[in-house]
């Protein structure tokens, strides 16, 4: 029995590439980095312990943790990377965070946010060079109440550029939460989206939340629908996209409220004992894309992807994210140099992330089988693809950021002795 993941939200709340990137201009940095072994143990598939250096240089641990993604990150000022994920101290599980520079990696800075089990992290500008940080928790103020005591919600915290608590932890569902999306204004402010209530039909909401970290009344969207997910482009018009009734719906955004919902294309189907576990969209200068990101029933990861022109009434169905090398480079636009050229095909990826913003080329964090990478997108296809860092065995997506030069970072969790790694690689 097939059935879409909107479907059977209620109930559940690769083929491995053997060839090398030819690029010039990757080879010649590599050698210059790491020299020929540590080339051939890479492209080997060796692992990250054979090989400690990616592409543009060295790979770093920021932390080890329980968790199967990658940390949240964020890029406000050029050349100081933050990241933030859940870690433990001798008082329990804490939300954590670290900073990164050329200096190397600061002390990691615990915040008292009396997390109870908290997951979802994600880091947002706010005013002021702050950062919002957002993630879904149990209340602890409510741990004491039957009714409550296992409702999840949506939090924030306003974090200082020193990685000082400023606000928080500050409520923003009004309800038990599911799933959120959240984008930034632009003005320090973010708008959020977020989907609660019954399992089996979810209520969508939209919500801003201001530049200071203070939530303002949500708004509801839809019902019986659930994934949200937001994008900005450069021009400031907002989308929010969600899952109904087997479709991928859209609409737009304003201090008004939402425009005429209109539904997209057919979401990818679920069998028996599928599980969708994230999703991800982003932007090029014509396109938006949706990735979903599913572990079939015998443990396998895919990624399946739609898209569409900004204009388009209707997409075409999502199809599964793959590739294959053409001849040639692609001009990425970013600092990590040329990407080879690639079109779709069966090479297939998974575990996709999308860059936040709008970009001549979307670059989309990927899992080849093999090795994280970048695969990117332009005019609505797989246009280049880049293998970054040997990664055997990968369990949850990772996460890519940008700053303002075009450099970019990229992490990832892998499997270690006892905890997961959460390791950190850049162009810088």
């Amino acid at each position: 029995m097939q059935r879409s993941f909107s479907e059977s939200h209620a109930n559940n709340r690769a083929r491995t590439p053997s060839f090398c990137l030819p690029g010039t201009a990757f080879l010649r940095r590599a050698l210059t980095l790491c020299g020929v072994l540590v080339l051939l143990a890479g492209c080997a598939g060796g692992t990250p312990s054979d090989a400690p250096l990616s592409i543009w240089g060295p790979i770093v641990t920021l932390a080890a943790a329980a968790q199967g993604d990658g940390p949240a990150l964020a890029a406000l000022t050029p050349g100081l990377l933050s990241a933030a994920w859940i870690g433990a101290d001798a008082d329990g599980i804490q939300p954590m965070m670290r900073q990164h520079s050329e200096a190397g990696l600061g002390a990691p800075v615990t915040l008292r946010l009396s997390p109870v089990r908290p997951y979802g992290q994600r880091l947002l500008p706010a005013g002021g060079g702050n950062l919002h940080l957002l993630w879904l928790d149990a209340d602890a103020q409510t741990q004491s109440d039957p009714f409550a005591a296992n409702e999840t919600r949506l939090f924030a915290a306003l974090i200082t550029p020193t990685l000082t608590l400023e606000r928080g932890p500050t409520l923003v569902s009004s309800g038990q939460t599911w799933h959120y999306a959240a984008a930034a204004a632009g003005d320090g402010s973010l708008w959020l989206a977020w989907s609660g209530g019954l399992a089996a039909e979810p209520t969508l909401y939209w919500q801003r939340l201001d530049a200071a970290g203070r939530p303002l009344f949500p708004q509801r969207l839809a019902l019986n629908a659930d994934w949200p997910l937001l994008t900005r482009t450069d021009a400031g018009q907002i989308d929010v996209y969600w899952a109904q009734e087997g479709r991928l719906w859209r609409a737009r955004l304003n201090e008004t409220g939402a425009q005429q919902p209109l539904a997209l294309t057919t979401l990818p189907l679920l069998n028996a004992g599928d599980r969708l576990a994230s999703i991800t969209a982003g932007l090029d200068r014509t396109h938006a894309y949706v990735f979903w990101n599913i572990r079939r029933a015998d443990g396998t990861a895919e990624t399946w992807f739609a898209a569409g022109a900004f204009g388009a009434q209707a997409w075409d169905a999502a199809r599964r994210l793959g590739f294959a090398l053409t001849a040639g480079s692609f001009e990425t636009g970013f600092n990590g140099g040329a990407a080879a050229a690639a079109d779709a095909g069966e090479t297939w990826l998974a575990w996709a992330s999308a860059l936040v913003g709008q970009y001549a080329a979307l670059p989309v964090a990927v899992w080849d089988g093999a090795f994280v990478g970048l695969v990117y997108f332009s005019g609505g296809r797989v246009a280049g693809y880049q293998r970054v860092a040997a990664v055997p065995l990968m369990i949850g997506a990772p996460q890519v950021a940008t700053d303002r030069e075009r450099h970019v970072y990229l992490a990832w969790a892998e499997a270690g002795a006892e905890a997961a790694l959460l390791r950190l690689t850049s162009t810088r």
